[in-house]
């Protein structure tokens, strides 16, 4: 496992201590990974281009809701106002109190994983209609050590060739980051032994 000797977001500080309260969402290696913004017209100008080649492609989005209920018709209106439909969308921060709520898109299966005895937090996941799909709830986080931690897995099941673990995980920020990295390594060497491809 890599330490973390540097935040790249802190210009001309590149020789922190190491330290074990460093987030790793705030040091990140962006030179390493690029990820681009895109406007709904952007994106749409996008899926123009390669058009012919997103509808057989399997797509993912992620979106951290901030409350589904709260957000639900903004959510709709910008999957209307984009172009293409994603195979896969995975929502956090649901605010969803237990598993009777329906938030349910045109053209998808929506499944979620509440976070108890708290307002915030959860996880969602909406598959394609397309897809043939079933949960996994033997890949679940380990809620002993990180209880605050919520996760949702799925199978997406592919008859011609291996089938696709799907996942959608939460951390909060006040959550002890080395538990939730050591957890999530065994996470993904168990999923590692499945000989399945993962997202």
């Amino acid at each position: 496992m890599l330490s973390l000797k540097f935040n790249p977001l802190i210009p001309g500080k590149r020789n922190l201590a190491l330290s074990s309260d460093l987030d790793p969402d705030s040091n990140f290696n962006f030179d390493m990974f690029r990820c681009d913004y895109f406007t709904e017209s952007q994106f749409n100008e996008l899926f123009h281009k390669m058009s012919s080649s997103f509808s057989i492609c399997f797509s993912l989005l992620h979106l951290n809701i901030h409350s589904l209920s709260r957000n639900y018709d903004n959510f709709t209106t910008f999957l209307a106002n984009i172009e293409g439909k994603f195979s896969i969308m995975g929502v956090s921060e649901t605010w969803l109190k237990d598993s009777g709520y329906s938030f349910d898109i045109m053209g998808y299966d929506f499944i979620h994983n509440p976070r108890p005895n708290r307002i915030s937090g959860g996880v969602g996941i909406y598959v394609n209609n397309d897809l043939e799909f079933k949960p996994g709830p033997d890949l679940a986080f380990p809620d002993i050590s990180s209880p605050s931690t919520e996760s949702l897995f799925i199978e997406i099941r592919r008859p011609l060739s291996n089938n696709i673990i799907i996942g959608v995980i939460y951390r909060p920020p006040d959550s002890n980051a080395n538990d939730f990295v050591q957890n999530f390594n065994s996470l993904l060497a168990k999923i590692g032994k499945e000989n399945k491809l993962s997202s």
